[in-house]
């Protein structure tokens, strides 16, 4: 059976949506696990929001580098921006030419694959 993924749902509506498709969610799958400002690094869950991790970010003068870009406007969907989301799309901003892409900031990554292993 096809399995649709989804997180905060910013791209629902696109593509061709087979018939039969059974649906997960990694909304239930939020929060900042650990954050060290002074080296720099984060643990997240995929679910968080994107304005979390900004918002904690930018209480120590700090900022996500590859810009992600809000593309909710262009695209004419609704949903809240997961971080799960960005890395999935490996959406980034104007500043990707300089910073890289935001699969360029990962430093390790967990997950599940199709068989659940």
């Amino acid at each position: 059976m096809p399995l649709a993924i989804s997180g905060g749902n910013t791209r629902s509506g696109f593509g061709d949506p087979a018939k039969g498709v059974r649906g997960v969610s990694s909304r239930g799958l939020s929060g900042i696990v650990n954050y060290t400002p002074a080296e720099l690094t984060m643990t997240v869950k995929a679910g968080t929001s994107v304005n979390e991790v900004e918002a904690t970010l930018e209480a120590s003068s700090q900022m996500l580098a590859f810009e992600p870009v809000d593309h909710r406007g262009m695209m004419g969907t609704a949903g809240i921006s997961t971080i799960g989301g960005v890395f999935a799309a490996n959406v980034s901003g104007p500043r990707r030419y300089v910073a890289g892409a935001a699969r360029d900031s990962l430093l390790g990554i967990r997950f599940v694959n199709g068989r659940a292993n």
